[in-house]
């Protein structure tokens, strides 16, 4: 069965409403790696994890809407679609959460630093029992 033109066009926006949707799912991802846990096995599992989790997005997007077929465009709209909220929301999202990611390291660095002194205390107090 052919698409008319109308259907591919629908198909184009609804991709780029999933990139949309797509970098909205990244942000997570970014808040974890700003969060501290920024090793290469950490990237690795979350990029794994980011990535299978798009591609069954996609696949079911395809299988909707296009009934399975996969087409050049679909995909050029979906990174479109993200690289707009990259360029966009993005930027907002981090205006919120950098200042929040400041605050707690800092309320964890004093919980770190007063764990420190009291565990010193044990320690001391347990040298002379």
């Amino acid at each position: 069965m052919e698409f008319t033109f109308q259907e591919l066009i629908t198909a184009f926006l609804y991709s780029i409403a999933l990139g949309f949707f797509t970098g909205f799912i990244y942000e997570p991802v970014k808040l974890i790696y700003k969060l501290g846990f920024n090793s290469k096995i950490h990237y690795l599992v979350l990029d794994i994890i980011f990535m299978v989790t798009c591609g069954i997005i996609l696949f079911y997007f395809y299988l909707a809407l296009l009934e399975g077929r996969i087409r050049a465009f679909v995909i050029i709209g979906d990174v479109i679609g993200f690289f707009i909220f990259k360029a966009t929301l993005s930027r907002i999202f981090d205006f919120i959460f950098n200042p929040l990611i400041k605050l707690f390291e800092k309320i964890f660095k004093n919980l770190l630093k007063k764990s420190r002194i009291i565990m010193y205390n044990i320690k001391i107090k347990l040298k002379y029992v």
